[in-house]
């Protein structure tokens, strides 16, 4: 009489945790992310950049009035650091994620294109534009429903599941 092997789940990621594992594999687009890991990485990307954001406005604003000048705004240096700073361990983290779920971190691309493609045609016709803009807006809702499933149980092609044991 065997008994099934039922693999057992491993306890999610806490956010210090989560956040340390995607510093710590900052370089890396081979293995797989969980989902914890992910999305708590996300929270830490937005609470970094509100932060950034707070403090540019805060500068730009002391700036400004002490100097009596006028500014149009733009993207405020701590925000553009932040950016740059995060953007490659962000990017990584999305390829791992969606090597749990068993697909190619190349999937990034079908949010990206569009984008460029709207960013682009922006200066030529309004029309190719929007419809890029829509086209990207609607790759980037299907790329986060892909980051929502969970982790495939089997070892796949990327490696063994972070969250089975």
């Amino acid at each position: 009489m065997g008994m099934n092997h039922l693999p057992q789940v491993l306890p999610s990621l806490k956010f210090n945790q989560a956040v340390k594992r995607v510093f710590h594999h900052y370089w890396t687009f081979r293995g797989r992310a969980r989902r914890s890991e992910y999305w708590w990485f996300k929270l830490f990307e937005m609470l970094a950049f509100f932060l950034a954001n707070c403090l540019d406005t805060l500068i730009t604003n002391f700036i400004l009035n002490h100097f009596n000048l006028h500014f149009r705004g733009s993207v405020g240096v701590l925000t553009l650091i932040v950016f740059v700073g995060l953007l490659l361990p962000d990017l990584a983290v999305f390829w791992r994620r969606f090597h749990d779920i068993g697909r190619s971190g190349w999937y990034w691309l079908v949010f990206f294109v569009p984008i460029v493609l709207s960013t682009v045609l922006a200066s030529f016709t309004y029309a190719g534009s929007i419809f890029f803009g829509i086209l990207g807006l609607v790759a980037f809702a299907a790329l986060l429903a892909f980051c929502c499933l969970d982790s495939r149980k089997e070892i796949n092609k990327y490696g063994p599941s972070p969250k089975y044991k």
